[in-house]
């Protein structure tokens, strides 16, 4: 069956139109969101990951649990992870564990493409990030579940996170991830078209 050549001219039509508009109307959305002026730089960021560019071992994440909440003596549990999201609830990571009062540590080595970047970090208590031994996150407390952020510039080499969590009591969460942003500016009108460009459609995020 052919196509329809008048309604591929009305689809093409639309999809200029569709075009347009977001070039013109999404610069001064994000700026009312955000505060910053319009036309200015907006920074794509690409969809979340928990395990971060490319790891330099097999498993991401090298953990080491402790059976008290100040990451003192040898570790009870040792064991590795690919991604750092854990939601237990009550419970205990592991019978070896309490389900209160215990404390995890996890490191990796990392692979980073050059770039801007931004971590971020949840938990219920506590929980500190650190990047090549400085620390970049220390959120406590947060029973809101919110994630706090840091953003910074990273050059294309391997490096190091490590992330400590501490727990008391009630329920245990902790999740890091951390995005690269694809680009100092907008994408392109294709690239809105093509994508989606919304993050209930492809991930996508717009800042």
């Amino acid at each position: 069956m052919n196509a329809n050549p008048s309604l591929f001219r009305r689809y093409v039509l639309l999809s200029i139109f569709v075009c347009l508009a977001i070039a013109l109307l999404l610069p001064t959305l994000i700026s009312a969101q955000d505060g910053s002026e319009p036309g200015g730089a907006v920074p794509v960021y690409l969809p979340i990951v928990n395990s971060g560019m490319q790891p330099s071992t097999v498993a991401a994440w090298q953990g080491e649990y402790f059976a008290n909440p100040a990451l003192a003596g040898e570790p009870t549990l040792m064991r590795e992870a690919e991604s750092l999201a854990f939601d237990w609830g009550d419970a205990s990571p592991d019978p070896a564990l309490p389900a209160d009062n215990f404390s995890a540590r996890w490191s990796g080595d990392f692979l980073f493409e050059a770039g801007d970047y931004r971590f971020q970090a949840s938990a219920d208590h506590h929980v500190r990030v650190f990047l090549d031994g400085t620390l970049i996150i220390d959120q406590q407390n947060n029973m809101a579940r919110q994630a706090e952020v840091a953003e910074l510039s990273l050059d294309d080499r391997e490096h190091q996170v490590v992330v400590e969590y501490t727990h008391a009591q009630g329920a245990a969460l902790v999740e890091v991830t951390w995005q690269k942003a694809l680009s100092e500016s907008m994408t392109t009108c294709t690239d809105v078209l093509i994508n989606g460009g919304f993050e209930n459609n492809t991930g996508w995020v717009f800042r």
